[in-house]
């Protein structure tokens, strides 16, 4: 019998485009089904979606939490297949981060090992049935002032063991944290036909608003003061250049 999977997208109106931009490259690179909530606030969709993913969980082998300013460049089945046998898979977001005894008891959690080496930031996260307890604990935890949907999933994923069975992609393969898909080094190009990194990797997904020329103009201010203080030139200023380029019409491809 074969499997069933399901992408899970919550949205408000101002992230359309990049939701339509999404559903397109998921139909055209793993058409699985689409879980999608249309709310209309933070709450409504970026703390939802955690209870959707719940309650809709259940009947699927494996199911990936998404941004509405993600889509995909690649085929991710194998992802799900995964996260089907129980392994979550999820992104790095280059960084190590020690949830020490002040994160502790901000959350009100307790860990054994507080350095956290495969930490993600954001989505998406495929996982199987078998730990979405992980989300419903998330869901139904107390708010906490500046609510930070995935610092308080990361830490509780360490106190309930979820870092054990987890597998993290680079940065630069998922979800471009940090802007790992535009810095020299990792930036991203086409190579025949192919969105890979500058390690030679396939970017299976590329996360940003990229239909916001504001969005676009602060990563280039961004980048401005980063090749700055990494003291880096021209050659470098231009790598990110074409990797920006690239990937604004990777997603005007699908949002047409």
């Amino acid at each position: 019998m074969a499997k069933r999977f399901g992408f899970v997208i919550a949205y408000t109106d101002n992230y359309l485009p990049g939701v339509t931009a999404l559903k397109n490259s998921i139909n055209i690179h793993t058409p699985v089904d689409i879980i999608e909530h249309h709310g209309n606030s933070i709450e409504d969709t970026a703390i939802k979606r955690f209870d959707i993913a719940v309650k809709e969980g259940p009947k699927y082998d494996a199911i990936c939490l998404m941004d509405a300013d993600m889509f995909l460049t690649n085929d991710c089945s194998i992802f799900f297949e995964i996260a089907s046998n129980g392994i979550i898979v999820t992104g790095s977001n280059g960084m190590v981060i020690d949830f020490n005894e002040d994160y502790q008891e901000r959350y009100g959690v307790r860990v054994e090992d507080s350095l956290y080496l495969k930490i993600h930031t954001t989505a998406p996260i495929f996982l199987s049935p078998s730990d979405l307890d992980w989300f419903d604990r998330l869901y139904n935890s107390r708010r906490i002032d500046h609510w930070d949907d995935f610092l308080y999933l990361n830490i509780l994923g360490l106190e309930m063991g979820k870092d054990k069975k987890m597998l993290c992609m680079p940065p630069y393969v998922f979800t471009g944290i940090h802007h790992w898909q535009v810095k020299p080094e990792t930036s991203a190009r086409l190579a025949r036909g192919k969105l890979i990194s500058g390690t030679e990797e396939i970017i299976y997904m590329v996360h940003g608003k990229w239909w916001d020329d504001a969005w676009v103009n602060d990563l280039d201010l961004v980048m401005s003061r980063y090749f700055v203080n990494e003291t880096m030139g021209e050659k470098c200023q231009q790598r990110t250049k074409d990797s920006v380029d690239t990937l604004r019409q990777q997603f005007y491809r699908y949002l047409s």
